[in-house]
């Protein structure tokens, strides 16, 4: 069994992009999944929908990401009351690390509430110093400088407020 410092010094040196070498190295052993699950979500691209999943159902992933995209996959735009299922579980707190958040394509008054909570749990993290938005649409009162307190670089690329 090798020490968990030379595990971390072993995945250090693979292409962070090479996701299928990572999650063969995440089977090795007990010793290796929180190692390659750090480098495996340290940059992480997934819709609105299923992002609050993940952080429901594996909240122990959360503080990996430190670069966050999230895009529209249709399925943000549902209201919670529009399914006949049990109510969604309550969000978790959020034990985050993260310095990155780019959005695409999400119009804010479409987006269910609670992935409106979501959002702007993630806007008010404290390490999160850059936000990019992509094709976005937020109303004229949504303010991001008092949601988003470390925010220190903003990207806009043609946003409607």
């Amino acid at each position: 069994m090798l020490p968990a410092e030379i595990v971390e010094s072993i995945l250090d040196f693979l292409d962070l992009r090479d996701k299928p070498t990572l999650l063969s190295c995440s089977l090795v052993s007990r010793i290796w999944v929180q190692s390659s699950q750090q480098h495996l979500f340290r940059t992480t691209t997934i819709s609105l929908h299923r992002l609050r999943r993940i952080l429901v159902e594996s909240p122990h992933l959360a503080p990996y990401i430190r670069t966050l995209e999230i895009i529209n996959d249709g399925f943000s735009f549902l209201p919670v009351t529009s399914h006949s299922g049990p109510s969604p579980a309550p969000l978790p707190h959020l034990n985050l690390s993260l310095h990155t958040l780019s959005l695409a394509n999400i119009v804010w008054n479409q987006v269910s509430e609670i992935l409106q909570q979501l959002f702007l749990a993630l806007l008010r993290q404290p390490t999160l110093t850059t936000i990019h938005l992509k094709s976005c649409q937020f109303p004229p009162s949504f303010h991001f400088f008092p949601a988003a307190p470390s925010l220190k670089r903003l990207t806009i690329n043609p946003v409607d407020f």
